[in-house]
């Protein structure tokens, strides 16, 4: 990549590593984690997202981060990589083992509670246009099992009254809202 001006390399260097890492596997690992999943996935998602506002149509955003027994990555490499130079975690596609349950996986009982509850969010989407419809709230398991708490609303990633703060909504065992999608690329924690 040809890059003149020196933003890129900047960026790179000094937002996904510490200078003091580089040249280090085990140190950068986390970093280039991040980048990669930035450059590919995060910033294009967040760019589509950008660009279906300017349509003026509604639209909801989510990043999944349940790291449940079942992964694409598993499924990859059902014995791990030797050494295991690159940690596992939640993949891209991952959240269609829970939508689409073919028998393939072997789901924890946590992991068919985070399917039914994906179920219902896009059941809800298709039947209401709206993921956490109040028709047919979406009830969220506690440590017992047992179904008490009500999933948050989802809100829309453009909200009238603050059209410059981006919320979308973590999906994982315990969903959340957030805003600054962005503060994930370098730090996924945020």
């Amino acid at each position: 990549m040809k890059d003149d001006s020196g933003v890129i390399y900047e960026l790179i260097t000094y937002r996904f590593f510490q200078n003091e890492d580089l040249g280090y596997w085990d140190k950068m690992i986390d970093g280039m984690i991040n980048m990669v999943g930035t450059f590919f996935i995060k910033a294009s998602t967040y760019e589509f997202m950008k660009f279906h506002d300017l349509g003026a149509q509604e639209a909801y955003f989510y990043s999944f981060e349940h790291n449940g027994n079942c992964s694409l990555w598993n499924f990859l490499f059902p014995g791990g990589i030797p050494g295991d130079p690159i940690p596992k975690g939640v993949t891209h596609g991952d959240e269609l083992i829970y939508l689409f349950s073919t028998g393939v996986f072997e789901l924890t009982d946590l992991d068919w509670e985070i399917a039914r509850m994906m179920s219902n969010l896009w059941a809800n989407f298709v039947i209401y246009g709206n993921p956490t419809a109040p028709e047919f709230p979406i009830l969220l398991p506690d440590e017992t099992g047992q179904s008490t708490e009500t999933m948050p609303a989802w809100p829309l990633w453009k909200d009238e009254d603050s059209p410059d703060i981006k919320k979308y909504i973590v999906l994982d065992e315990s969903p959340r809202i957030k805003a600054n999608y962005i503060a994930t690329w370098e730090h996924p924690e945020n």
